[in-house]
């Protein structure tokens, strides 16, 4: 056929290019799809399904990403375009427009599993970008597209901690503490009451989260902490007594004998 033809027909490449895929000739197929494509305006949705898996094949994920904003801009609708988009660039360390891309995928209300939300509030952790995260999180909160369990409280915390928006945080890191098996996310909070020089909150929620329970390598710094709330609220008898405590665990040990010399020099 293509001897006895006098014009190209990409349709004919195509069909050649599927002939050499159910041979396993992948790499006669992915030429002769790329030609098809090349020698198109409009290529057909199937032509760059079908090369973008072939490109997958060989790991030639920016050419695949090139061709999935097409497939994208094609048909938008369709969620495993903008995943494939996003997954393509991201090996291409191109977080950002990764990112971008499912932020469309989300104003286009495409992705609203939770894996899928995690997923974004993730990529934006990792692009330092910790407040956007936030916001992500309360939405799918809010919407019920993430299930309001501990896990989750803590991540929507930890995210508004990090964009240091610590009054938005204390409420949610509380609903977390609540749900928690141990007391660590109460400590957490207590030293956010701490670094806001809110020193009773502070101390309330020490002892929340020693009552609730701490691991010894964690207990002797909290109640080093909570000593230090006591010293700031002057009441140093109190500091001293909570200080002794701490000395008896490993991890509170050195901090408590610097905080008892620092109370000395008064």
């Amino acid at each position: 056929w293509f001897a006895l033809s006098d014009e190209e027909n990409a349709d004919a490449y195509v069909f050649m290019a599927t002939i050499h895929y159910n041979k396993n000739e992948k790499d006669q197929a992915l030429t002769l799809v790329m030609k098809a494509i090349k020698m198109s305006k409009k290529p057909k949705e199937n032509w760059l399904v079908f090369a973008v898996s072939l490109l997958y094949t060989k790991e030639r994920y920016k050419e695949a990403a090139e061709f999935l904003y097409q497939l994208a801009e094609i048909n938008h609708g369709k969620k495993a375009y903008w995943s494939q988009l996003a997954g393509s660039l991201l090996s291409n360390d191109k977080g950002l427009l990764a990112l971008s891309a499912l932020e469309l995928a989300m104003k286009l209300n495409l992705l609203e599993e939770e894996g899928e939300i995690k997923n974004i509030v993730s990529l934006y952790l990792s692009n330092e970008l910790p407040y956007e995260a936030s916001k992500i999180m309360k939405l799918g909160l809010k919407k019920k597209q993430l299930k309001a369990d501990k896990k989750n409280y803590e991540l929507y915390a930890n995210c508004l901690i990090q964009a240091k928006e610590y009054d938005d945080a204390l409420p949610v890191l509380e609903k977390a503490a609540k749900l928690s098996s141990d007391g660590k996310l109460y400590a957490l909070q207590a030293r956010l009451y701490l670094e806001k020089e809110k020193f009773r909150k502070s101390i309330k929620f020490f002892d929340l989260a020693i009552s609730k329970g701490l691991k010894k390598e964690m207990l002797g710094k909290v109640l080093v902490e909570k000593a230090v709330s006591f010293i700031q609220l002057k009441e140093y008898k109190t500091a001293l007594s909570v200080l002794d405590k701490a000395a008896g665990y490993e991890s509170g040990k050195k901090l408590a004998a610097n905080w008892r010399k620092y109370l000395n020099s008064l």
